[in-house]
């Protein structure tokens, strides 16, 4: 059993997402410390954002930075360029987990076919499973 939410924060307005991101804190600590939780979304917004720190001081961890060792690798917002795409914003698209969850692999999904992206952003994804991460 575990809880999934998915999110997209403001794009325009930084407090919005600094206060979006409080409630969704908020909103987890409904639930047991160690009950497994998933947060995933565009947060339109890197690591050094303020929102980020808000779900991080929550108990959210970024399950990229779990298995790779930096929550900021490059920017996930490439406007169908790919990686030749210089933004200013680094990933800005997150698998979070928090709780009882254990985080095997992440990444960040460049795939395209001819030159052509199926979004503007690049795909994230995470192997979680319910259950202690390992050494805990």
């Amino acid at each position: 059993e575990l809880r999934i939410v998915n999110t997209h924060l403001d794009h325009i307005s930084q407090r919005a997402r600094v206060h979006q991101a409080g409630m969704i804190a908020q909103d987890c600590f409904a639930y047991p410390p160690g009950y497994p939780q998933v947060l995933t979304g565009d947060f339109n917004c890197d690591h050094r954002n303020p929102a980020v720190a808000v779900l991080l001081k929550s108990g959210f961890r970024d399950t990229y930075e779990t298995v790779h060792g930096t929550s900021d690798p490059f920017g996930t917002f490439h406007g169908f360029r790919g990686r030749d795409y210089q933004g200013r914003i680094g990933k800005m698209d997150w698998v979070m987990v928090r709780g009882d969850c254990a985080v095997r692999a992440a990444e960040i999904v460049t795939d395209s076919e001819n030159g052509r992206y199926p979004s503007d952003h690049f795909f994230v994804s995470a192997d979680i499973a319910p259950g202690p991460a390992k050494g805990t």
